[in-house]
């Protein structure tokens, strides 16, 4: 049920609205905001079970290690039986991990003017 601490995503991921909540997406929301219950956008999604807003939130940059008192968005996703969201969440946190390293990795090889380091 809607609460009025809840910002427009909250709501738009409640309802399953792709069309809000891509426009709004688009328009610069902070995906990462929390509600007065500590839900973020992407934990509404992924109670409810709309895969695809949790696609859409992820594509956008949210923060998928974002906790609500210590549970991220795919505990709560299992917790309302939506055990494939809480895969695909993990699956995406893994290559968000991989990226990042391939980043560092990167920043280090040009920082040695590219020699081979190993």
């Amino acid at each position: 049920m809607f609460q009025k601490e809840d910002t427009l995503l909250h709501i738009a991921c409640e309802a399953g609205d792709e069309g809000m909540t891509t426009f709004l997406i688009e328009t610069g929301i902070d995906l990462d905001t929390s509600n007065k219950q500590g839900l973020t956008a992407l934990h509404v999604a992924a109670r409810y079970g709309h895969i695809n807003l949790v696609r859409h939130l992820c594509l956008a940059g949210c923060d998928v290690d974002k906790t609500n008192r210590g549970i991220r968005a795919d505990v709560t996703a299992i917790k309302y039986g939506h055990p494939d969201i809480a895969s695909l969440l993990d699956k995406l946190r893994n290559v968000s991990y991989i990226f990042e390293d391939m980043q560092c990795f990167l920043h280090l090889e040009e920082s040695c003017n590219n020699r081979i380091l190993f």
